[in-house]
């Protein structure tokens, strides 16, 4: 593979001059001034406005209208000329007629009063009171001139003033509102019997009244003073009359404007944006603007301070440049600075929020922040490839409608194939040196210098293959600081021009792809090439370092790139969103964080640092980075700019602050096109962007001009319902049921109320019936009273068994209801605000007793939140957990208790009468089972006392032991009446024998071993003649256990194995008769022998 770039030489460089070289090929001209080639076309141009319009398909009445106004909540009312009154919030249009109340659906005029109430005049039902609740119908017979209503106002000290048909009236309005009005005529006034299309009122309480053929009155309250041609009016026909706030009357005529400054008229008479038509309404903005009405001629505009020069200049605005219709009945502005325009058939405009700019010619337009570029035959068809402005602030733009456009502040000259160009679009264009533009073509660039692009001789050079450009597409032109000329192509990789030769890098010399889709030059002289496929190249002159997702890039498809003012990299990626280079590392954003989409096509920055990124959705702007919370290291900043120092190791702990624009938020911007500079930012900050939707075309967007609104919106609850069931209060309420007929109609007042309040709520009128079944739905719920406009009840209290309540809300926005977000909470219910939503609904379901509080609020588009709007109701417990619920059940429990305690004392004494009954069953049991013990205890006592007898046959007499040893004692104290103990003596021969014996076992067992053991003592002593101790104690063992072991005839043992046995202490005493001296013996088992001297002494 041949690694080395393709270098050709002989090229001619900027600015346009040849030089000399290997193959010196003299590059292609053409001549805009030449035969074969006409002039450029010039035409004057504009911006188009995208104005949102509403008309029946929305929901609108009728698209005639006549009339508008907006009430203090900010509802929009339009009146129509055949279908009533539409009342707007934004979110839905609610619409009466004769069905609801009105006496006519030809309505002209709308106002409103001090107190919120509405006035509406109609063609021939003459004047309506509406306060919210109902009509009020007021005609001749009430003093009015005539039933037809041509306008009404309200004057400074109070009055209504009425123009009708056949002359003027008023009436005091400090009345109560349910009082009839009294309409007077004063006698000045009397003359003016003409129709008063319109009145106005001045500085000083003077009134000002427009007629049909009559010219204007005028009425200080003492006189009347006429104005007609003859004193300067264009048209003694007058349909609009306005006092602006420097006291000017402004007068409107069937051939056009007129202005009273005091002491003459003034007239423009050839003013081409006021044609010599009716000027049907006069308004005066928030800012100071004067907007005219017209019929037939669109709107003229006039600038505040414009109005006070000498020759005043009105910008015109007709359908050419975004009205839906050039018939202007009605011009009124809303809460949020929007222009509202009701037309003679083409329903109404909202035409957004303007600012004035000062132009090339020194006057006054009013251009919204965001509109589209447009021709005389409206907005500029097909799409603009690619935008660049000249030295001379001029902006040129290639259009596939069109061809190369150069557009100075007025008028586009256009540039296509008729003047010599080889194309008629562009996919890019580039400033080169000394003022020179480069366009590039499918195999070819274009250079030309705009200085003389206007004059005859205009010259475009071209280079081509033959000059050694690449045949692919140029898609990319970048200058860089050496004043090398870099053509990013697709598919050809990437060709460097310099004065001498171009020079082409592809794979081969390591480009990452050969499909370069943008380039820019970093702080150190690096070029950076954006590929579609491999990522991002950088070229340091001698080789390329290649990055792609391994490094951390979002997508290896790349579309532009950008440095910021901080020297950071910034790489927009096909389907990955962006990704912020450092130096080192790489940081994406996408979707998550808030960008628009992650097909990022284009990328700018403006002077502030903010950075624009142009994708599939419109235009995100990345405004700075927010902490997420308070940083523990105090040395890093809470906010930080767009464009910062930050290492992406530490920005990554930000959150990026996006912001959107694109026609979901109300801005006419769709998908960003893909070729060069389709996102570009002007020398005024002014963004143009081109759409790939070719009906958008190239769009003006004006960012630094944006002002954020902090008006908060106003917020109403519409309708509540119950059981997901909508409710008509005024049908529950007990004097509103009475009817006299089926249908549910009457000519009672109240009847005609509920009847057309039920209408508003079912869309018909309920029968008898219907009204029966409603109540007894929605039995048991109570309230105090209705609110007037959107009939809610107050103090409501609801049984248990309808606890599902509903809240459908609206934010009055009539402009951007869609971009209105809201939050609220049921206190007692919800612990916290729900999340942030743009449903208008909230249900509530399963909820228990108590008092609740609905608080809502709305967020403006604008991000400004709306004070909260409470609403609190009851709900009653069932009728298990009432308070007489719980006297039942304390009662019904201490029933319950008192007869369990009846039932037990009862069953207590049964039983007590059934145990009495075995006590003494058991008693005779006991005693006669004692009786019997008795005698065998009698029995047993008797033979243990013969036993003990027995016992005492066999024990010494104490006499003979005192006989004896007449200083003895004996202490004999047997536990039982029979013991185991006993003391024995025998005397045989001279020798006495004498032993204290101690049987195991006590009463009769002990008793009957003693007897044992004594007979074994008697018999070894007389019987077997021992004397002495020790072997009488081995016979009696013997003779013991003799006893108590028997054997049979064949010697086996029989019997019981006793293992009793006798501790003994025995005494042999002798005397000598020689020295008459005692001996004594002693022998014992267990027992010892104490002998007892001047001490206790053990004779062991």
């Amino acid at each position: 593979m041949d690694t080395c770039p393709k270098v050709i030489k002989g090229i001619v460089p900027p600015p346009l001059q040849t030089s000399a070289g290997a193959e010196n090929k003299e590059p292609e001209k053409s001549h805009a001034s030449s035969g074969k080639f006409l002039p450029p076309s010039v035409a004057k141009t504009g911006f188009y406005i995208h104005l949102k319009n509403y008309n029946t398909d929305q929901g609108l009445a009728l698209s005639t209208v006549n009339s508008g106004i907006k009430d203090r909540l900010g509802n929009l009312w339009f009146g129509t000329y055949g279908g009533g009154v539409s009342r707007f919030d934004g979110k839905t249009f609610t619409n009466f007629t004769t069905d609801n109340g009105l006496p006519s659906n030809y309505l002209y005029s709308i106002c409103e009063d001090k107190r919120g109430n509405l006035w509406f005049g109609f063609e021939e039902g003459g004047l309506l009171f509406y306060n919210g609740v109902k009509f009020i119908n007021y005609t001749r017979s009430n003093g009015l001139p005539d039933d037809g209503i041509g306008v009404q106002k309200i004057t400074s000290d109070g009055k209504l003033w009425v123009g009708t048909e056949k002359g003027v009236c008023y009436c005091e309005l400090n009345v109560g509102q349910d009082e009839k009005l009294i309409f007077k005529t004063p006698a000045a006034l009397r003359p003016v019997r003409n129709l008063v299309n319109c009145i106005a009122e001045d500085k000083h309480g003077n009134i000002w009244f427009g007629t049909q053929n009559d010219g204007i009155f005028f009425y200080n309250h003492k006189s009347l003073i006429c104005y007609k041609t003859s004193q300067g009016l264009l048209s003694n026909k007058v349909g609009s009359l306005f006092c602006d706030k420097d006291d000017r009357i402004w007068v409107g005529t069937s051939k056009g404007l007129n202005c009273f400054t005091g002491k003459y008229f003034s007239t423009f008479e050839n003013v081409s944006a006021i044609p010599n038509c009716m000027v049907n309404t006069i308004f005066q903005d928030n800012a100071g603007n004067m907007w005219f009405g017209t019929e037939g001629g669109g709107i003229g505009f006039l600038n505040y301070r414009e109005s006070f020069s000498n020759k005043p200049i009105f910008i015109n605005y007709t359908k050419t440049q975004g009205l839906s219709g050039n018939s202007i009945k009605i011009i009124f502005q809303d809460n949020n600075n929007n222009i509202w325009i009701g037309y003679d058939g083409d329903g109404v405009d909202c035409f957004p929020g303007c600012r004035t700019e000062t132009d090339n010619q020194s006057h006054q337009n009013c251009i919204p922040v965001c509109t589209s570029f447009a021709t005389p035959d409206g907005p500029l068809s097909g799409v603009v490839q690619s935008v660049i402005q000249d030295q001379n602030g001029n902006l040129w733009f290639s259009s596939e409608g069109l061809g190369l456009c150069k557009y100075n502040g007025n008028t586009i000259t256009i540039y296509n194939k008729r003047q010599g160009l080889t194309n008629s679009a562009f996919d890019c264009m580039a400033n080169g040196a000394n003022g020179a533009i480069w366009i590039g073509a499918p195999g070819a660039i274009l250079n030309f210098n705009p200085d003389n692009s206007d004059k005859t001789g205009t010259e475009f050079k071209l280079l081509n293959s033959k000059q050694g450009v690449p045949a692919h597409g140029i898609y990319y032109i970048f200058n860089d600081t050496k004043g090398n000329v870099w053509l990013c192509t697709y598919g050809g990789g990437v060709s460097k021009l310099t004065e001498k030769s171009i020079t082409t890098y592809t794979t081969g010399q390591g480009l990452a792809s050969n499909l370069v889709m943008g380039a820019a030059e970093d702080n150190n002289g690096n070029i950076w090439f954006c590929t579609y496929g491999g990522g991002v190249s950088k070229y340091d002159g001698t080789s390329f370092t290649n990055y792609t997702t391994q490094q951390g890039l979002a997508n290896n498809r790349v579309n532009r790139v950008l440095k910021d003012s901080c020297g950071n990299l910034w790489f927009c990626t096909y389907g990955g969103g962006v990704s912020r280079f450092d130096g080192k590392t790489f940081l994406t954003f996408n979707k998550a964080d808030g960008l628009s989409d992650n097909m990022v096509m284009q990328i700018v920055s403006d002077k502030t640092g903010k950075i624009f990124f142009g994708t599939n959705k419109g235009i995100s702007v990345l405004t700075g980075f927010q902490l997420p919370a308070i940083p523990k290291e105090p040395q890093l900043p809470q906010t930080l700019p767009a464009s910062n120092n930050m290492p992406d190791s530490e920005l990554k702990r930000y959150n990026p602050v996006f912001e959107v624009y694109n026609e979901q938020n109300g801005y006419p911007i769709k998908d960003i096109y893909y070729t060069q500079n389709c996102l570009f930012l002007d020398n005024k900050d002014i963004l143009w962007a081109s759409n790939g939707d070719a009906k958008m075309g190239l769009v003006r967007f004006d960012y630094k001009d944006l002002k954020k609104d902090t008006t908060r919106p106003e917020i109403v609850i519409q309708q509540i319902k119950i059981n997901d069931k909508k409710v008509c209060w005024y049908t529950l309420q007990s004097e509103f049921k009475n009817r006299t007929s089926d249908t549910g109609l009457s000519s009672s007042g109240d009847s005609e109320l509920l009847a057309r309040q039920e209408l508003m709520t079912y869309n018909k009128v309920l029968s008898h019936s219907e009204q029966d079944t409603l109540a007894k739905k929605f039995e048991g719920i109570k309230f105090d009273s209705i609110t007037p406009f959107y009939p809610l009840p107050t103090g409501l209290v609801l049984p248990f068994r309808d606890n599902r309540i509903t809240f459908e809300f609206a934010a009055i926005e009539p402009a951007k209801a869609e971009l209105v977000k809201y939050r609220y909470m049921l206190q007692g219910y919800d612990l916290s605000w729900c999340p942030v939503t743009d449903k208008t609904e909230a249900s509530f379901g399963n909820i228990g007793e108590g008092t609740y509080t609905f608080m809502l609020q709305a967020q403006s588009p604008d991000g400004v939140w709306s004070n909260p709007v409470s609403y609190t109701f009851s709900v009653l417990p069932p009728w298990y957990r009432t308070w007489w619920a719980y006297c039942l059940y304390a009662l019904s429990a201490l029933s319950i208790l008192f007869l369990l305690f009846r039932w037990r004392t009862a069953a207590l004494r049964v039983e007590k009468i059934h145990l009495e009954q075995k006590v003494r069953e058991r008693t005779a049991e006991v005693m006669k089972q004692k009786e019997l013990v008795d005698e065998k205890n009698k029995d047993i006592l008797a033979s243990i006392n013969y036993a003990k007898r027995l016992q005492d046959a066999i024990l010494p007499p104490v006499s003979i032991i005192k006989k004896y040893f007449p200083e003895s004692f004996i202490l004999y104290e047997p536990k039982d009446i029979v013991a185991g103990d006993f003391y024995w003596m025998e005397r045989e021969g001279d020798k006495l024998f004498l032993a204290a014996c101690d049987c195991t076992g006590h009463g009769v067992p002990g008793a009957m071993v003693s007897v044992v053991c004594s007979n074994a003592l008697n018999r070894a002593v007389k019987e077997y003649r021992i004397t002495d101790p020790g072997k009488i104690l081995d016979k009696v063992r013997e003779l013991v256990i003799e006893t108590f072991s028997q054997r049979d005839a064949s010697g086996e043992k029989f019997g019981v194995n006793i293992q009793d046995g006798m501790d003994i202490s025995l005494l042999v005493m002798s005397r000598n008769p020689e020295d008459k001296t005692n001996q004594l013996q002693w022998a014992g088992a267990y027992n010892p022998l104490w002998y007892i001297e001047s001490g206790l002494k053990d004779a062991n």
